[in-house]
């Protein structure tokens, strides 16, 4: 069984899978213990895939269409240094996190799902020098998810690259891409998306 401050170690590899990996609250920190070492910058568990880019690294790719890493009510967890990809291009989600905050992917690409990142009411998570990539419908999705920040990236030519999403108002509820690169090719495609609700507005 994970505990908080477990570290799982990921080698060097090309790894078909057909399930992806699931962390939730029974595996990292819940939601009652105390947050003051993950607002500092702490983490829980420490998912460390391979830092030998020369050889591949560590590669999930997936045939059918699952989520390769969902964080679910899993608070401070940290993913680092691991491509995701889907086989069979637009099906599939990259990472999510839902209800997950003060997580960080580092160093992860997403490539060729539906959806590179998905960030579902997972406050202060940050996604660092990560790449999501040619993906069908988005490259970062954002729903309610405060001061959630994607930095020093890539978001490349996926349908849309940021879509950011809101359904009440709060001077925190805000999303941040910095010092990154946005790129998007071909009809129909766009580098940022904001969604209005009906007398809600996205402060960004």
């Amino acid at each position: 069984d994970l505990e908080p401050d477990d570290t799982i170690y990921i080698d060097t590899g090309f790894y078909q899978m057909t399930n992806g990996v699931h962390i939730d609250r029974f595996d990292a920190w819940d939601a009652a213990d105390d947050l003051g070492s993950l607002q500092a910058g702490g983490r829980s568990i420490l998912l460390q895939g391979s830092t030998n880019e020369a050889a591949g690294g560590t590669q999930f790719a997936f045939l059918q269409s699952p989520v390769g890493i969902t964080l679910t009510q899993a608070l401070g967890v940290v993913v680092r240094n691991i491509r995701i990809q889907h086989l069979v291009s637009g099906q599939g989600l990259g990472l999510r996190a839902s209800q997950s905050p003060y997580g960080r992917a580092e160093w992860v690409s997403a490539t060729k799902g539906t959806i590179g990142f998905d960030l579902d009411r997972s406050g202060h998570f940050q996604l660092l020098h990560c790449v999501a990539r040619e993906n069908a419908e988005r490259g970062v999705s954002w729903y309610e998810s405060a001061e959630a920040s994607f930095v020093s990236g890539v978001i490349w030519s996926n349908a849309v690259g940021t879509f950011m999403d809101a359904s009440q108002v709060t001077s925190t509820h805000k999303f941040y891409v910095a010092n990154s690169i946005l790129g998007a090719f071909g009809t129909g495609k766009v580098a940022q998306l904001r969604r209005r609700i009906e007398g809600h507005r996205l402060h960004q």
